[in-house]
């Protein structure tokens, strides 16, 4: 009998765990999604920076798009978790920090309107 009860505790355990998985996953799909806008100036165009970009973003969960201006900024609109975004930025910063001087950052709700993580050309 001793025997049994360890493992009889083990599945109990583990029915748990997999019970209060349930609520958490769901509560991960009600977090609160945040865009943020961010125009970086500096030296950022013309040294791979919207490339650089997009292949950081392929491994966040993160959609949006990145673009140069006319004006010689990176224009980034980025959507996902705030703490995932906070990820994707700070790599985006070790990789191309040396050419950033400055950025401006706009925060507001997530519009779920972009499917994936894209470079937009053309609107230069």
């Amino acid at each position: 009998m001793r025997a049994v009860a360890p493992a009889m505790r083990r599945q109990q355990v583990a029915r748990e765990i997999c019970r209060d998985a349930i609520p958490r996953a769901a509560s991960k799909q009600a977090r609160i999604m945040e865009q943020r806008e961010i125009f970086f100036s500096g030296m950022v165009q013309g040294v791979g920076f919207r490339y650089t970009t997009q292949r950081i973003a392929a491994r966040y969960q993160v959609t949006g798009y990145v673009e140069n201006l006319p004006d010689g900024r990176v224009h980034l609109v980025v959507e996902g978790d705030p703490q995932e975004i906070d990820r994707f930025v700070s790599e985006i910063y070790q990789h191309l920090g040396g050419f950033i001087r400055s950025a401006d950052v706009n925060r507001g709700p997530a519009t779920q309107k972009f499917q994936r993580f894209s470079i937009r050309y053309g609107t230069m």
